[in-house]
């Protein structure tokens, strides 16, 4: 008992010591630290900073006052404090228990350099509207255009694209403010181009910087080029240090996003019998099997020369005896001899997927960098290698860029950016319409093949449809290749002298050369035949140069209470460009390829042309910046534009002025410390625009054609004499297009890790170009160029984006919104409120009207209620309105359906574009989630026109089968009323799209050192993931057209928005690649 009691006490006395060691351990493990952390310059807390011990997991994070507590293990520490838009800062612990620090402000934030014209201003005294692109971020989709990676990122930026490789994407800032043209100016180190394929040229991974000039006080300096908007664009440059070699590569396949619907061979019998019944007219059918009043498919199609046996045939028919088949290819065969013999492919020939497949696209960078005190140098060389989704379709570019700058003394720098790209592409679908590929993919029977019994094409005319083979169209579109090159680049010179000054002279010339070729095929199996080939050449020359000079003035005074700075320039600019093209038909040597040249065509049958023009811009320009006390800021800007087009009134002249206020330097906002900074802006100015679609739009041009201005003067009908007809009306009097822009805004950062920025806009342009038609009772003398018209747009662009830190600081996050809504108004069209503009000309009139009291491009047509059930839902005088067809409203109450009872159907202007960034990065892997859509616009489909009703004798969709007399009309082969331009074209086009998942993963350097790399980056990423939308095309994406028509493609472009005449269709794709760095 006692040993048992003396073991427990001395069990419990040793229990005891342990736990004062393991206490006193403690003690001393868990020293702590405290502090406080501040702003350097203004000595105000900063909340919600990062403490973390370095090389550990320990952290925490700052409260409202900036004070913080932690605990620290013994032995030597180091106290690592960070926050977003703060230098990060360490300090050796040693033996203090206080640590107190103070936080500069980061470089990459307030202090940034943005480039807003022919200078650059730190970001905190920006008092315009200029957004800075993520180019990071942007440069994780990878394309060929960063048009296509721009999309959805800036708020009030609305960016529209195709699937098409190598076609161009279409910007819009802060909407449409002119009938004319919309398209912004570029600015590509210091040279100015205006062209959406000009970006085709610039390889993404080049770019270092992206800036957005959205209102007169950022954009006025550009002057008569600004009203649009500008795009400033900076290529990287080498920086001081070792030689860096970067190799950027990815690779991966794309796929069609979406398939349409359309009939099979047996429900496209049922909806051409119903079609029938519908006209209560008995069906006959040439391609069809009567077995005794049950119609029924063929087995094998014919296509006879002579169309004595064009039809369908059952299997052993005579007529479709194998032997019968012949297909004489001699160029100068009656093409009435051939006979051709399909199998019917009753399952049905999928069009869409035999034309649109699964294709790859590749890209390989090498760039390399570096530089010294001497100067510094960067180099870059890429292949791109974009194969469509369509078949024989590819864009390939071949670049390669060098940028240098040296020092040659420490005031004197002299350099050069230079690009050439070489680009070559195949198969293009290019300007929508209804003979393209695309939609032959919809409206060829499924029911012909691909190809006949002897490999030949499949043929549409036994079905007596005037669709094409697109297999065959875009086989024989694989002959239509072209390439360009293009060389863009500046040489400037840098000198500083007497302290304060920078003169600066720079020469840039913007060089593009380029040829088409074209081979047209005999299409022996189609339905209208082509039975003489074709071969047609272009080239073409483009020479841009710019020269400006500027002198530049940077001083501080009173120890940076007074900022100044000030520019005053000239600048000199001349585009020329000229080209030639020539065709003809009938090669000799038929389709052999080794003959085909112009002088083995025709010669009756040569046509050629040639064009060449210039236009010059002469400009002065001055800018004052003031800032006072890091508080009040005051920025004026003039520019005056001297342009060749203009004869009477060539000078322009375009001032802005601009204010902003930093609330957060004041002292009664020290204490409020969830505001890290609050800026206040406003600005106005006006700017110019004098794109009209014509060079020379104050002279009357003169031209010549063969079927226009030459006559038989000597009576001998062979023998013509040309001559010269007006071509053109002159207007000398043209002026000015100006576009004043008021736009107030606010910039703030909140808890030191929201970012706000929200600007409201108001756009007012006065005296818009415009090529007007003349009365045909005046003649064929082409249009007159007036200032006809005024428009405004009013809106607000929004940006929020918030970064912040978890699980102790080893997860890094960042979440960015942007918005934009705007409303477009026609303010005065010609002074006439009955006037109008109309665009997207179709089989169906034109599509869109631009009326006054309502914006651009609206839609004009009859409102459909759906589909007549009763006679009583009839007019009082019925015209063509029957039951089983469409209702259209009688708006005007007159009991007939007529004109006046045409409206506004839609608008192709969204309410709102948005864009939804996600990044996150934990340890060595990072994600990138990137959103992007629109809100309340909508479409007019017109391929609805060709799918949906009976215009032409070809495939047509399921539902004109399956929802006949309920959503859609009764089937009625004479029905050519419901087809009418009308709200049934009408779809919502709002969209939501995952435009692009990213997860990578960052080797750790440990690792890659062993290999001799500094730095290597794996990762998978995913494209146009899905989209969310009620339209029913392939396509959402399309309230900017490519469609081109008309004097002047791009004012035409605007005035079709939102009309889908058949897009390219997009594409899904999923990629892997890597960065390596040495």
């Amino acid at each position: 008992m006692r040993r048992t009691l003396y073991v427990s006490w001395r069990s419990a006395l040793l229990g005891l010591v342990w736990l004062v060691c393991v206490a006193a351990s403690a003690r001393a493990q868990d020293r702590r630290v405290t502090g406080r952390v501040t702003n350097a310059a203004d000595d105000q807390p900063i909340p919600g900073a990062t403490v973390q011990v370095k090389g550990a997991a320990t952290g925490t994070t700052t409260d409202a006052s900036g004070n913080y507590s932690i605990a620290l293990r013994p032995g030597p520490n180091t106290l690592v404090i960070s926050s977003v838009g703060y230098k990060t800062q360490e300090v050796a612990v040693g033996n203090q228990t206080a640590i107190n620090v103070s936080l500069a402000e980061d470089a990459a934030s307030l202090t940034e350099v943005v480039v807003t014209g022919y200078a650059a201003q730190q970001k905190r005294d920006i008092t315009g509207s200029v957004a800075v692109v993520d180019v990071k971020e942007m440069k994780k989709i990878p394309a060929s255009n960063i048009a296509d990676q721009l999309q959805g990122r800036i708020a009030g930026v609305q960016v529209s694209s195709t699937g098409d490789p190598g076609s161009a994407a279409f910007i819009r800032i802060r909407g449409i403010g002119t009938i004319n043209q919309n398209e912004p100016l570029y600015v590509i180190d210091g040279v100015p181009v205006q062209n959406e394929s000009n970006l085709n040229f610039l390889n993404p991974n080049d770019v270092e910087s992206i800036q957005v000039l959205k209102d007169a006080a950022s954009a006025s300096i550009y002057g008569s080029r600004a009203a649009n908007g500008v795009i400033v664009i900076t290529t990287k440059k080498g920086k001081a240090g070792a030689s860096k070699i970067n190799v950027d590569v990815f690779t991966g396949i794309q796929s069609p996003a979406k398939y349409p619907s359309l009939a099979n061979p047996q429900e496209l019998l049922q909806i051409n019998q119903g079609l029938s019944a519908g006209a209560g007219i008995p069906f006959t059918s040439r391609l069809y099997i009567n077995n005794g009043g049950t119609w029924t498919l063929p087995d094998f199609l014919v296509r006879d020369g002579g169309n004595e046996a064009t039809g369908g045939y059952v299997a052993g028919a005579p007529q479709a005896d194998p032997s019968r088949y012949f297909l004489n290819s001699d160029p100068t065969a009656d093409a009435g001899r051939n006979y051709l013999i399909s199998r019917a492919n009753k399952a049905g020939t999928d069009w869409f997927r035999e034309v649109f497949r699964p294709a790859p696209m590749t890209s390989v960078q090498l760039s390399a960098s570096g530089g010294s005190e001497k100067g510094n140098y960067f180099f870059s060389a890429n292949f791109f290698d974009h194969n469509g989704i369509m078949i024989e379709n590819f864009y390939k570019r071949y670049q390669t860029r060098i940028n240098s700058t040296f020092n040659v003394k420490r005031n004197i720098r002299v350099g050069e950016n230079l690009s050439v790209a070489y680009q070559t592409t195949q198969g293009g679908m290019g300007n929508p319409n209804e003979g393209s590929v695309f939609m032959n993919t919809l409206r060829m029977p499924q029911i012909v093949p691909v190809y006949d019994i002897n490999g030949y094409w499949g043929s549409p005319a036994p079905a007596n449809s005037n669709a094409g083979n697109p297999v065959a169209q875009q086989t024989r579109n694989a002959e239509n290749e072209g390439y360009s090159i293009r060389l863009t680049g500046n040489v400037f010179a840098e000198v500083d002298f007497l302290k304060y000054f920078t003169a600066k002279t720079s020469f840039g010339l913007d060089f593009n050369t380029g040829q088409g070729r074209g081979y047209g095929y005999r299409n022996f199996e189609a339905t209208e035949i082509n039975s003489s080939n074709s071969m047609g050449r272009s080239m073409y020359s483009n020479r841009n140069w710019v020269w400006f000079n500027t002198l530049a003035f940077n001083r501080e005074f009173s120890g940076g209470k007074h900022r100044v700075s000030a520019l005053i320039g000239t600048e000199a600019r001349r585009n020329t460009y000229d080209g030639f093209n020539a065709g003809g038909n009938g090669l000799t040597f038929g389709d052999d390829p080794f003959y085909r040249i112009l002088t083995n065509t025709n010669s009756k049958t040569w046509n050629l042309g040639d064009y060449r023009g210039e236009v010059t811009i002469a400009s002065q320009f001055a800018q004052l910046n003031y800032v006072l006390d890091d508080k009040y800021l005051f920025s004026g800007t003039v520019r005056r534009d001297g342009i060749s087009r203009f004869i009477n009134n060539p000078y322009g002249v375009f001032p802005a002025g601009s204010v902003g206020w930093r609330v957060s330097k004041e002292n009664f906002m020290r204490d409020v410390t969830a505001i890290n900074d609050l800026k206040l802006r406003a600005s106005y100015g006006v700017t110019g625009n004098n794109e009209i679609g014509s060079d020379y739009p104050g002279f009357a041009n003169f031209g010549q054609s063969l079927g226009g201005t030459a006559y038989a003067i000597q009576g001998n009908p062979n023998s013509v004499t040309p001559g010269f007809a007006q071509q053109t009306l002159a207007n000398p009097d043209l002026k000015w297009e100006t576009t004043k822009l008021l736009n107030i805004g606010v910039d703030a950062r909140l808890f030191n890790a929201l970012d706000l920025t929200l600007e409201w806009y108001d756009r007012k342009t006065s005296d818009i170009l415009y090529q007007v038609d003349i009365p045909s009772t005046q003649g064929n003398i082409g249009r007159l160029p007036l200032n006809i018209a005024d428009m405004e747009n009013r809106g607000i662009d929004l940006q929020i984006g918030y970064r912040g830190n978890a699980l102790d600081n080893q997860l890094s996050y960042g979440v960015t919104l942007t918005g934009g809504h705007y409303t477009n108004k026609v303010v005065r069209l010609d002074a006439n409120s009955n006037t109008f503009i109309t665009g997207a000309g179709s089989r169906i009139g034109d599509i869109t009207r631009t009326l006054v009291g309502g914006p651009i491009s609206q839609y004009f047509g009859y409102i459909a209620d759906g589909v007549i059930k009763t006679e009583a839902e009839l007019p009082a005088t019925p015209g063509d309105a029957r039951v089983g067809r469409l209702k259209f409203r009688d708006l005007n109450g007159d009991g007939k359906i007529d004109n006046n009872d045409e409206t506004t159907i839609g608008s192709p202007i969204p309410k709102w574009n948005y864009g939804l960034n996600l990044t996150a990065s934990y340890k060595g892997f990072d994600f990138t989630a990137y959103f992007q859509g629109v809100q309340g616009n909508q479409i007019f489909n017109y391929v609805r026109y060709f799918t949906d009703f009976p215009a032409f004798q070809a495939n047509y969709s399921k539902n004109m089968l399956y929802e006949a007399g309920n959503t859609y009309p009764k089937l009625d082969r004479n029905d050519t009323y419901s087809a009418q331009r009308s709200s049934f074209y009408v779809e919502p086009g709002s969209y939501f799209r995952a435009k692009n998942l990213t997860l990578g993963y960052t080797l750790p350097t440990g690792v890659v050192n062993r290999f001799g790399m500094d730095r290597l980056r794996v990762y998978v990423q995913a494209q146009n993931l899905f989209t969310i939308t009620r339209y029913s095309g392939l396509d959402p994406d399309i309230s900017i057209t490519n469609v081109t028509e008309g004097w002047n493609s791009g004012a035409r472009r605007d005035l079709s928005m939102g009309v889908d005449q058949g897009r390219y269709p997009i594409a899904r794709s999923v990629l892997v690649g890597l960065n390596l760095e040495f």
